[in-house]
């Protein structure tokens, strides 16, 4: 995608919603941020198979839907003071969601994350789904709520990852919310890696240095890196944390190894915001700028 393509951004934030209450938790989250930053939000509901079994089970129609829509978009302008609109599509949620946030000019998307809760299931394999054939970034939330934003945010560095595309997005989130980056680097004993993931890092702290922002450089030690990532989130009381796709050299796509997937459903229950890298270009670099 050119850079050209930011101007087609409208400063908006969608949200689907299976009206579940981890979903009404994302919703929060994106008004935490939508306030914060001065977005819009769009609560959007995907009609597919799952919602047509629960109406039908529970003796309802698609007005139904409408009402719950609309009833969460009046709290949360109630509670946030935000604009927000709705929309129902009928669709699959893995392609609808990114048709819709395409057509509307959305700068990202919070969606939650959860277990059998919810009658649309976004766990696991969907929920992965939904994040790599999505052209915006895609903050993943469970529980935990918005709190006082994001002030303590993790940067994970390694050589399976572009990481070096998260770093302007990183620099905006930090200005926006006077966050401290925690940049947590992988064990390499390689010495190959090791120097590679070293200039790496030092190529990240300096445009860091170069705006000014406050960070703190843990390096990880021996042992599984989403392990290691997710217990110092947790020791270091972090509200976010940064993790990246992987583009497929052989398929069109993208796709998360193992240990991004074990951090984006992190036990910790700290929100994920996700990147998917190069097709996006600079887009994400003023996404939030």
């Amino acid at each position: 995608m050119e850079t050209t393509a930011i101007s087609a951004y409208k400063n908006l934030i969608v949200v689907p919603t299976d009206f579940s209450e981890v979903c009404a938790n994302a919703a929060a989250h994106a008004a935490g941020i939508a306030r914060k930053i001065n977005f819009s939000i769009c609560l959007v509901h995907i009609i597919d198979r799952n919602t047509r079994n629960w109406l039908k089970s529970n003796s309802l129609d698609e007005i139904a839907l409408e009402s719950k829509l609309t009833a969460l978009a009046g709290q949360l302008v109630k509670d946030y003071n935000v604009t927000v609109t709705t929309h129902i599509r009928e669709g699959e949620i893995f392609t609808a969601l990114g048709e819709v946030s395409t057509e509307m000019g959305a700068n990202m998307m919070v969606m939650a994350t959860h277990g059998k809760s919810g009658f649309q299931r976004l766990m696991g394999s969907n929920a992965l789904r939904v994040v790599t054939d999505s052209p915006v970034p895609v903050l993943v939330v469970q529980k935990r709520g918005f709190n006082e934003g994001y002030q303590r945010i993790v940067f994970p560095i390694s050589n399976d990852m572009e990481v070096r595309q998260m770093v302007r997005l990183a620099i905006s989130l930090q200005k926006r919310f006077n966050a401290t980056l925690l940049l947590i680097q992988d064990f390499e004993d390689e010495p190959r890696f090791k120097a590679q993931l070293d200039v790496k890092t030092q190529q990240i702290i300096e445009e860091l240095r170069r705006y000014e922002v406050q960070y703190k450089l843990t390096r990880a030690g021996e042992g599984d890196f989403a392990a290691n990532v997710i217990s110092f989130a947790a020791v270091e009381s972090a509200d976010l944390i940064l993790v990246m796709s992987l583009a497929d050299g052989e398929m069109p796509g993208f796709f998360f190894n193992t240990w991004s997937e074990k951090i984006m459903f992190n036990t910790a229950q700290i929100p994920v915001l996700c990147l998917n890298p190069v097709d996006y270009g600079t887009i994400y670099y003023e996404l939030l700028s």
